[in-house]
């Protein structure tokens, strides 16, 4: 028969039920209830008193120990505990990097472009592979381009370039119409483009 249902208990019973030990459950007795006690003995205890008595036993763990109550050595092997979970963590995170490092990562093929090539070096390549191909003069088509400069874009080069004592191509460059004469060359020497 479960203890519990029993209308009364003896002392052993409830300390059974309880969890703790005859002693404890006499002191307690003692000091919360010492009406129940008859000449340092106590009779067997209704269902209502086990439970209220049980109420103001001390508590304790799995182990029997109070729980208000650690030991030393238990509140050295909370810090060791303790420690040992950041030893850990960090390990983690030192692998972690570690695996990181030794898994081989994709290589990224660098594709190799060429260098542009300014406006102004476009234009002499274009008349260059132009005057090669056509075996005309180089002298008679940069004189061309720069007729069609002046038609379509309305400067004279080569008279803007005497004035300041400098070639047509830096007063172009300098003007900033490098990329106006790079499409007038496109556009004449058609056969010059890269």
């Amino acid at each position: 028969m479960n203890q519990l249902t029993q209308q009364t208990m003896t002392i052993k019973e409830l300390a059974e039920v309880a969890g703790c030990s005859t002693k404890t459950v006499r002191r307690t007795i003692a000091d919360k209830y010492p009406g129940l006690t008859k000449n340092g003995k106590v009779a067997k205890l209704t269902k209502e008193q086990c439970f209220d008595i049980m109420s103001k036993l001390p508590k304790k763990n799995d182990l029997g120990q109070n729980l208000g109550q650690m030991s030393k050595v238990d509140q050295g092997l909370k810090k060791e505990v303790s420690e040992l979970k950041q030893s850990v963590n960090g390990l983690i995170s030192v692998m972690s990097r570690f695996i990181e490092s030794q898994i081989p990562q994709p290589k990224q093929e660098q594709l190799q472009i060429a260098p542009k090539l300014e406006p102004k070096d476009e234009i002499r390549k274009i008349i260059n592979s132009y005057t090669a191909f056509t075996a005309s003069q180089y002298r008679d088509n940069w004189n061309l381009l720069y007729t069609e400069c002046y038609y379509r874009l309305g400067k004279n080069f080569r008279v803007l370039a005497q004035n300041r004592q400098m070639k047509p191509m830096d007063i172009i460059v300098s003007e900033g119409f490098a990329p106006d004469v790079l499409l007038v060359a496109r556009d004449i020497f058609q056969l010059g483009r890269s």
